[in-house]
């Protein structure tokens, strides 16, 4: 007798942005595209925390690794914990870019415009400085607030989340832009997922964390005038992955230390 074998079907992930990430406007017509870009803020500049930029998933849900070996004790560590610490790269994630249906609809109404901040921003998306950045055009992207949040906050962290669709193992892989061997992460369907850019381990400094986001302008500055976004406007995300378990600083609770959008360059 034959055997039969169910066809995979297709599964949801989610990927969480945390921190310091900014999504710029790439629409094409009906098309409709955003690139993720974290600004360097690993020499922030003087009393001011450096932030890293992180892969951070369940260590049990990786299948397979490859490039990340190190003789950083510290790091190793980290990884032991799920959180795997980026090269400046350009990323790829399965799924997040299959074709041109995100719907960032409710994302575009509620994340923070970094022009709100400064009118004068502009972005050259081909030359930002940007410690890692990934394009997306496939999912649903939303705007949610931090999961420590109360209701009754008038500013908040935006974190945003992505949500695929997805066949199969998801495919994390991180290409370094300034030379050093590709990294790939082979996680379990349905895993899900954070990218982060954030002060951990944290250091000394208790200058504002927003200017960082002046490192992927042309002019490499912004005005430190971030908008304000009240708790209120926004579903609460859960605290339910591994990097809200880690005891990692995520950022100081308002909008200045989240997620922010853009306008076309």
């Amino acid at each position: 007798m034959a055997t039969s074998h169910a066809t995979p079907q297709p599964q949801n992930y989610e990927l969480m942005f945390v921190g310091l990430v900014c999504f710029l406007n790439q629409d094409n017509g009906a098309s409709k595209a955003r690139l993720a870009l974290l600004p360097d803020g690993t020499n922030p500049g003087l009393n001011v925390q450096k932030h890293f930029p992180y892969i951070v998933v369940n260590p049990g849900a990786v299948v397979q690794k490859s490039g990340w070996d190190t003789n950083d004790a510290n790091l190793t560590a980290l990884m032991n914990h799920g959180a795997f610490r980026l090269p400046k790269c350009t990323l790829q994630i399965s799924g997040t870019e299959n074709g041109a249906n995100l719907d960032p609809m409710q994302h575009d109404l509620h994340v923070p415009k970094l022009i709100a901040a400064d009118p004068t921003v502009k972005i050259d998306p081909n030359t930002p400085n940007a410690i890692a950045k990934l394009r997306i055009s496939s999912g649903k992207l939303e705007a949610l607030r931090r999961p420590n949040s109360n209701v009754t906050d008038t500013d908040v962290a935006v974190i945003s989340r992505l949500t695929v669709s997805h066949t199969g193992d998801i495919v994390v892989t991180a290409t370094p832009t300034e030379g050093g061997q590709q990294r790939t992460l082979r996680l379990k369907a349905g895993t899900p997922i954070a990218l982060a850019n954030v002060a951990f381990p944290s250091t000394n400094g208790t200058a504002p964390h927003f200017p960082i986001y002046g490192r992927i302008t042309k002019s490499g500055t912004i005005a430190n005038n971030p908008q304000k976004i009240p708790a209120n406007t926004l579903p609460q995300a859960a605290g339910t992955q591994t990097i809200f378990q880690l005891g990692i600083q995520i950022n100081d609770g308002t909008a200045a230390c989240g997620n922010q959008g853009c306008c076309r360059p």
